[in-house]
């Protein structure tokens, strides 16, 4: 009986300007799972948050980190909205790669 060690690969994530085509994300998807912080909502406070995300040659988003938190529960509901989403991955000569990818969401009253 041989011991199997599973190890996670460490995927090398390309930085943003190295690919030819970014991700593409499923905004429509994203919004209808927004949902407004209601702290912010009974205050008329509107944010971006601004994010990282980690997504593989897949298409599988596998980390997340918050750059700009404005607060007011904005960061928990974009990290939220994007649990589970499969995006088309990026592109670096015709291949998917892996990639950092910067990625602003934006909550703004409806007037």
């Amino acid at each position: 009986e041989t011991k199997k060690e599973i190890k996670e690969v460490e995927i090398d994530y390309l930085p943003q300007h190295k690919i030819s085509d970014v991700p593409i994300l499923p905004t429509d998807e994203i919004k209808s799972r927004m949902v407004y912080p209601p702290l912010a909502n009974k205050q008329g406070i509107e944010g971006i948050v601004y994010l990282e995300l980690y997504i593989d040659q897949f298409g599988n988003i596998k980390k997340i980190e918050v750059l700009k938190d404005p607060g007011y529960g904005f960061a928990e509901a974009a990290l939220k909205a994007l649990e589970g989403i499969k995006v088309k991955p990026a592109m670096s000569n015709g291949v998917p790669v892996a990639v950092k990818f910067r990625y602003p969401i934006r909550f703004t009253l409806k007037k």
